[in-house]
């Protein structure tokens, strides 16, 4: 079996075949806009994460000491998320389904944290009142 850069007839020095008759093209198929769009989902959704992350920290420390002030960056970072998963799905051009889902998403992320803060106290509670 030959290597695969002698598959393929050549064509002005060049092998033709997966590359095209240009050789390697970085953009890609996607053009420049395709990329700059992709890369914009990609940050998005690295960003969705962070603020869903923080969101859950600060609401969660807001709860823990009672502090108005973490529960407000709380509502500061879920906006924030809110932001982020628009980029992400516009950047995707998502529609139909995948709206509905990204609605679920920050509804989860939403909701999660609250659940988990009173299954976490009931758990507590559970525990003192067992001593």
């Amino acid at each position: 079996m030959r290597p695969l850069a002698h598959r393929g007839p050549l064509k002005g020095g060049l092998l033709m075949g997966a590359l095209g008759p240009e050789g390697l093209n970085v953009i890609g198929p996607m053009g420049p806009e395709g990329l700059d769009a992709f890369l914009r989902a990609v940050i998005a959704a690295g960003l969705i994460v962070i603020f869903g992350g923080v969101y859950a920290a600060c609401f969660a420390f807001g709860r823990l000491f009672s502090s108005p002030r973490l529960i407000l960056a709380a509502y500061g970072c879920f906006a924030l998320l809110i932001v982020a998963v628009y980029v992400f799905a516009t950047s995707l051009h998502f529609a139909g389904f995948w709206n509905v889902l990204m609605v679920l998403v920050l509804i989860a992320y939403f909701v999660a944290p609250r659940m988990i803060w009173r299954l976490t106290a009931a758990t507590h509670e559970q525990e003192t009142t067992h001593e």
